[in-house]
């Protein structure tokens, strides 16, 4: 009679937001979702402004920094994306630096969904997404006059929180099963748990969770990344969570959060 030596990785049939181990003793917390479109299973949550609550992650903070002030025949242009729609913007030098950053700042400021600021040193803006919006400044660069470099970043400015469990639930008109605003969702937080992952994952790997959301249907904030990607950034590292039950790109990864 054989004599089994090893036990093998889960096999059971992977699904957005299963707890692939339920017996085993495990966190999750119940929150409230705070999202207008609702809230799909098997994605990474952070916590609203309302601690009691959690939201989708988002590209919900831009910045953009010159190198050195500016000076006379300088013109600061580019293009900043709001919920995937692009606005140019454009400020030519007048009286001083700080005044023409001041001028762009409130030029920005005025477009919808965002707020932005004046850094202390004059030197770059800080614009803050409101909620359900994402922003990134697509490109930026300074012409005429003194040479002036500029550079772009954008980040989700929240904590990642855990990850929204599949529940039974009752679809909504429009078919789809998921956590709809303002109904308690269970988030998991010290879990093996399953999540869509962009990009082939392997044991061992870094998680990274996407945060930028993006029109194709495989583009979705919350699910895994491989990498964080550039110009602008669409995930960051999860250094709570590990590779369990890797999968190829488009695929299901299983994840150990610990949080």
């Amino acid at each position: 009679m054989a004599v089994q030596s090893s036990v093998g990785l889960d096999n059971d049939v992977k699904y957005e937001g299963r707890d692939v181990y339920p017996s085993i003793p495990n966190e999750k917390m119940s929150k409230t979702v705070e999202e207008t479109n609702g809230l799909n299973f098997g994605r990474v949550v952070a916590l609203a402004a309302d601690p009691d609550k959690v939201r989708t992650l988002r590209s919900n903070q831009a910045n953009l920094v010159i190198s050195t002030a500016l000076s006379a025949s300088n013109v600061l242009a580019g293009n900043i994306v709001i919920n995937g729609v692009t606005t140019a913007y454009t400020e030519t030098y007048a009286a001083s630096s700080p005044a023409t950053m001041a001028l762009l700042v409130a030029e920005i400021d005025a477009l919808t969904g965002i707020s932005a600021t004046l850094d202390a040193d004059d030197l770059g803006i800080t614009v803050v997404a409101d909620p359900e919006y994402d922003v990134y400044f697509s490109s930026g660069a300074v012409t005429g006059g003194s040479a002036v470099t500029v550079t772009l970043s954008n980040t989700e400015s929240g904590s990642f929180f855990g990850v929204s469990m599949f529940a039974q639930v009752e679809p909504d008109s429009s078919g789809n099963a998921l956590y709809s605003d303002n109904e308690t969702a269970s988030v998991g937080r010290d879990i093996y748990v399953d999540v869509m992952s962009d990009d082939a994952l392997a044991v061992g790997d870094s998680v990274f969770v996407r945060f930028l959301e993006e029109s194709a249907d495989d583009k979705k904030a919350g699910m895994l990344a491989s990498a964080a990607g550039s110009s602008p950034v669409k995930a960051k590292a999860w250094s709570n969570a590990s590779v369990y039950n890797g999968c190829a790109a488009g695929g299901i990864a299983t994840i150990r959060v610990r949080v």
